[in-house]
Parts: C-alpha cells; sequence; structure tokens
C-alpha cells in the first residue's frame, strides 16, 4: 500500500519536472565564493579567519564523509554476522559511526553559520574578529559593536 502513495505522488512531480519553465531572477545569482566558508576571507586578505573556516569546515565534511563509509561498512557486516557477540559490537560500531557523522554535519552547519554571520556583520562593520601570532602563542580577539 505505501508504494501505491508513492507512485502517486511521485508522477505529478515528475511531469512537472518534465516541463520546466523559465522564470526570470529578480536578484544576481549568489558566487560560488559567498557559500564556501573562507573563501572571501582569504580573497579579502583575511588570512587568518579565511584559513580557520575554511580549513574547519573541509576537515569537518571529510571526517564526517570517512566515518559514513565506516559505519555504513560495519553495518554490511553487521547483517552478515552470524556471531552474536560479534552483532553487538558491530551494531555499536555503526551507531558510534553515525552519532559522530551527526555531530559533524551540525559543527559543519554552525560553521557555515559562523560564514554567514561574519559576512553580514563585517559588511556593516558591526563586527571584527583578528588574531594574531606571537611569542607568547596564538591569540583571537572579538569585537562587536552596537
Amino acid at each position: 500500500m505505501p508504494r501505491r502513495w508513492i507512485i502517486l505522488f511521485l508522477v505529478p512531480v515528475l511531469s512537472l519536472a518534465a516541463f520546466p519553465v523559465e522564470t526570470k531572477s529578480e536578484g544576481h545569482p549568489v558566487p560560488l565564493e559567498r557559500v564556501i566558508p573562507g573563501w572571501v576571507q582569504l580573497k579579502s586578505g583575511k588570512v587568518l579567519k579565511g584559513t580557520l573556516l575554511l580549513g574547519g569546515f573541509i576537515s569537518t565534511i571529510a571526517t564526517a564523509a570517512i566515518l559514513n563509509h565506516k559505519g555504513n561498512r560495519a553495518y554490511d557486516q553487521y547483517l552478515a554476522c552470524r556471531d552474536i557477540t560479534q552483532i553487538v559490537e558491530l551494531r555499536k560500531q555503526t551507531e558510534q559511526y553515525h552519532q559522530i557523522r551527526n555531530w559533524l554535519w551540525l559543527g559543519a552547519t554552525a560553521i557555515l553559520a559562523v560564514h554567514f554571520l561574519d559576512l553580514k556583520l563585517a559588511k556593516k562593520r558591526h563586527a571584527t574578529i583578528t588574531g594574531d601570532f606571537s611569542a607568547g602563542g596564538f591569540s583571537v580577539n572579538c569585537r562587536f559593536v552596537f
């Protein structure tokens, strides 16, 4: 019964997609550099902020993809296994990999949010984020003006 409902709703959606309608966009398309965290900051000379955002975003996405692959592999082994102790262990591994992956996706979303906030606030000069290296170590300074 559920498959019939899916087919019933899928046919109109596919028929709409088969006949695209051109519409005029009122706004300008969003450049790719505005979507990728850190790219705008690197182009504007804010190397530290750009490196942190871009590196954090790429490493978070890559780690999530690796953990997703490991979780799927553990799940496939779980389905093929016949030993009860291994089944329990593989199920725990699968859940652990996928939970960490989900937290990483949340982290990537947070990095995107920080990036968009930075673009919005830095454009209006309401916020500055600076950082520097010194003999004493590394520091990041945030200043918000309201």
